[in-house]
């Protein structure tokens, strides 16, 4: 999907290929008694801005983590295993997540990762 939502979304092909998508979503959804139309089309676009959401800002993310959980397996610490990453500059999309969740999460002690752009303890 990602090669499809990333499409700038003011162009012709993103225009055709969303019209389609739109048309048959509300084609599937109407065949249910209780989902209108308008319910149909808002939830074809809500879904579309998710999957831009997280083409955009959660790619290389899962390697990011997978890296992480084999220096784990290794007896490594979390920040230990995610310094090495940063320093080793696998995932450059992602420096920048690595370089605050080292410099200010783990920097009070609470464990909390910025890493997914959400906060966890």
């Amino acid at each position: 999907m990602e090669g499809y939502v990333l499409i700038k979304a003011r162009s012709l092909k993103w225009g055709k290929i969303s019209t389609r998508g739109v048309y048959q979503a509300i084609k599937i959804a109407t065949g249910f008694s209780k989902i209108t139309g308008e319910l149909a089309y808002t939830g074809y676009y809500e879904c579309v801005d998710n999957l831009r959401f997280d083409a955009s800002w959660l790619n290389d993310l899962d390697g990011v983590y997978f890296e992480i959980w084999l220096r784990v397996t290794m007896q490594m610490s979390f920040r230990d295993a995610l310094e090495e990453i940063y320093k080793l500059e696998m995932f450059p999309s992602r420096q920048y997540r690595m370089k605050y969740a080292l410099d200010y999460d783990f920097r009070n002690g609470n464990g909390v990762s910025y890493l997914h752009g959400k906060c966890y303890q």
